[in-house]
């Protein structure tokens, strides 16, 4: 972009780029709070001239997608391209003088409720920026950063402030982070079911019960949490999380799980397109028996096959709970349960509706048992067990007998995953699968790469949003 020209008046450079802020940015705590406390009168409630201000403060150059310089230069453009429309005045109108009637006054425009980087560096200036202004605006619920470069540094500056800021929708997509030095707790968790221990119960796959003894995760020293579970901590006030494309493996994806349990106020989390697998299903069991408020999850495209569909099995069924070691663990695992006619049943997930499992590794084993969640199994002639009425209160989800208390899971995405076509039919004809592929739909192959640093060309803001549509149409 060019070599940094210092401006007079202790200002930024002229252009934007990463290192020209890096150079630039005020460091030392003391000088920015008093050059804050010098600029404090100019503060308005509103976020782009209260961020222009902080970036005064700190000394660098607004983030040309923060102010949207481009948008505007495009618009501007189109603008000056299209002829202007003649004024059409009813003759037939008049004013208080016999003058022709005013037109109407123009709306006004909507406040911008969201800041986006998307395929930009997001330099730690600009970070710290945006941190600074978020607790001082209301008009900001959404904050979107795609393939923007998002160091550890920068999400921590951004965790800081979550809490005093008015951030709901939080999209963190294709920003993988190195973190060594991370707690392990891929041991806490239910157990993988064991075909082998029981056997399954009228035609439903075993689905495997708690651990007793060493099921229960010990309390973990929250820095060494990994800094996308941070996100999910229990003063979180997000209520969508995105972690699309960020390389996510068990290891993480533990954490993220672990923090799961505690947090009541993420309606949605969304982990397409990482690398998770099943390995990671007794956190991931663990955590959705536990957690009593998510609403929809996307664990597509990642490498989950047969052994993820038992856990979920297990997580959205009642459990009859016969042993009383295991009675008396329950409350000490964090699940609940209900007595109905002198049983007592292991509650299952009650609040997740809709379920993306999509572009996984899952075979007609996996189809089978996800199946079973909404329908009885066949009798021990083989023939189909009885339907209740729907409207029946003591029928489940599509008129499964249900003992103890029901899921609330209407909705299993499984798109693109290899079932043979018996199944895949069988799941079709279902309406609690959503199996449909439009003739044009393909599965997305975004890598996510980088972008520059503010190249024409860069921030492919139109394909990113085309890619997180399908997810983000079941908020």
């Amino acid at each position: 972009m060019g070599e940094e020209v210092e401006c007079a008046n202790d200002r930024a450079p002229f252009a934007w780029t990463v290192e020209g802020n890096e150079q630039s940015l005020i460091s030392d705590k003391e000088e920015v709070a008093t050059r804050d406390a010098n600029h404090a009168e100019s503060l308005v409630g509103t976020f782009l001239p209260d961020y222009m201000r902080y970036c005064e403060v700190l000394r660098i150059t607004p983030h040309p997608e923060v102010t949207q310089e481009k948008k505007k230069e495009r618009e501007a453009l189109e603008a000056k391209d299209k002829e202007p429309e003649e004024e059409v005045v009813d003759p037939k109108a008049k004013g208080a003088k016999g003058a022709p009637a005013k037109a109407a006054p123009k709306e006004e425009e909507p406040v911008e409720d969201t800041v986006a980087i998307m395929g930009w560096k997001c330099d730690l200036g600009t970070m710290t920026a945006i941190s600074m202004t978020l607790p001082q605006v209301d008009n900001i619920v959404t904050l979107k950063f795609w393939n923007a470069g998002l160091s550890v540094d920068s999400l921590n500056l951004l965790l800081e402030v979550l809490p005093d800021s008015c951030i709901q929708k939080l999209y963190l997509d294709y920003n993988p982070v190195d973190e060594p030095g991370i707690a392990d707790l891929i041991k806490f968790g239910a157990e993988l079911p064991d075909p082998e221990a029981a056997e399954p119960s009228e035609g439903r796959p075993n689905s495997g019960k708690p651990k007793s003894e060493d099921g229960v995760p010990a309390e973990v020293d929250q820095n060494t949490l990994s800094v996308f579970a941070k996100f999910l901590n229990a003063n979180s006030p997000l209520q969508y999380l995105s972690l699309r494309g960020n390389q996510l493996t068990n290891h993480v994806g533990s954490h993220i799980f672990y923090a799961l349990m505690e947090n009541k106020t993420c309606l949605h989390l969304n982990l397409w397109d990482n690398k998770l697998d099943d390995g990671l299903c007794p956190q991931i069991g663990h955590s959705l028996l536990v957690n009593k408020t998510i609403n929809s999850l996307s664990l597509a495209k990642n490498h989950f096959a047969d052994d993820c569909s038992q856990t979920l099995v297990n997580s959205f069924t009642p459990e009859l709970v016969v042993d009383k070691a295991d009675q008396a663990n329950l409350k000490k695992l964090g699940f609940t349960s209900t007595s109905a006619k002198g049983k007592v049943f292991r509650d299952p997930n009650t609040s997740i509706k809709y379920l993306n499992l999509s572009y996984n590794k899952m075979s007609d084993a996996a189809a089978e048992a996800l199946y079973f969640i909404f329908n009885d199994p066949p009798d021990l002639e083989g023939e189909a067990a009885p339907v209740p009425d729907k409207k029946d209160k003591k029928g489940g989800k599509g008129g499964k007998q249900v003992e103890g208390k029901p899921c609330v899971l209407d909705k299993i995405a499984l798109k693109h995953c290899p079932f043979t076509q018996t199944w895949y039919q069988k799941l079709l004809d279902d309406e609690h699968f959503d199996m449909h592929i439009s003739p044009t739909e393909t599965q997305e192959e975004d890598e996510g790469d980088e972008g520059d640093e503010g190249d024409d060309g860069c921030g492919d803001e139109a394909a990113a949003e085309e890619e997180a549509g399908e997810e983000q149409k079941n908020e």
